[in-house]
């Protein structure tokens, strides 16, 4: 917080000192730019999110800053720590950043039509990091970590005759019989999530698919699904709960995405077809 209008100058490095940051600093980021939110939505886009200082902040205002940068490739390692430093500057030419300030020395009498410059920062990261108090900067730290998790993933498939036209107690798989599918998946590493999980399924041959029929995130018991989940649209738009189903006519094929499997647990899908 500032008492007046300010600019401030955004530097990053990657040379975080050890301890700042759990983990192990073991690669550096290519082509590392700072960018500051245009609009304050806090997400980073490129067409808007073009200014490299922070221009004419109000007192007690905020606004974020992105920090971005590729990560090399082929890189085996798995963590880059990146320090941010923001360093008040002189306000009031609206598109120009301004001169770091110099604070007042403390031993010059005031004078008559003069601003003193004190700064009063009382951030510190102490003997660890790059920031002291009272020296009109502010250091934030934060960590890119890419990697491989791996999950065993496990699925079960079934095959449900639900009606056939004759029976109600014990349908068979007649022509014109619905048949429902269900296709349960596991995550048996218990302490690691799978994410992005994809299911596909072509229907059998000589079956027409069910509009509107597919569900996911049921409960399934030994392939069998015992609950059906959310109603999914056949189109692959986002329908009810976090999941996304689609149907593809051209290619007979139902897909079922779940964005996250917690480890230990099953997510069902559901689909139906008709026997032709």
């Amino acid at each position: 917080a500032t008492n007046g209008t300010q600019d401030f100058i955004l530097t990053a490095s990657q040379l975080v000192p050890a301890g700042v940051l759990t983990g192990t600093d073991n690669y550096n980021l290519d082509n590392l730019k700072i960018f500051v939110d245009g609009n304050n939505n806090g997400t980073y886009e490129p067409a808007s999110d073009t200014a490299t200082f922070i221009d004419e902040l109000p007192a007690d205002g905020r606004v974020a800053v992105f920090i971005v940068g590729d990560i090399p490739t082929g890189a085996l390692s798995s963590m880059a720590q990146v320090g941010l430093n923001a360093e008040v500057a002189e306000g009031g030419a609206g598109g120009t950043q301004g001169a770091a300030l110099i604070p007042t020395p403390l031993n010059i009498l005031n004078q008559n039509n003069q601003v003193d410059v004190v700064f009063a920062d009382d951030d510190n990261d102490g003997v660890l990091g790059f920031d002291t108090t009272n020296n009109g900067e502010g250091w934030a730290y934060a960590t890119y970590e890419i990697g491989v998790r791996s999950v065993n993933l496990g699925i079960v498939k079934t095959a449900t005759v639900l009606s056939d036209g004759v029976s109600l107690i014990n349908p068979k798989a007649l022509p014109g019989a619905i048949v429902q599918y269900c296709l349960t998946v596991t995550n048996s590493t218990l302490l690691t999530p799978a994410s992005g999980v994809n299911l596909t399924d072509v229907i059998p041959a000589n079956t027409t698919y069910e509009p509107g029929s597919l569900s996911i995130g049921g409960i399934g018991l030994a392939g069998a699904c015992l609950v059906n989940g959310f109603p999914q649209n056949d189109d692959g738009t986002q329908a009810a709960g976090p999941y996304i189903g689609s149907y593809n006519a051209s290619t007979k094929t139902v897909t079922a995405t779940i964005p996250t499997l917690l480890g230990g647990t099953s997510v069902a899908a559901a689909f139906r077809v008709k026997i032709n």
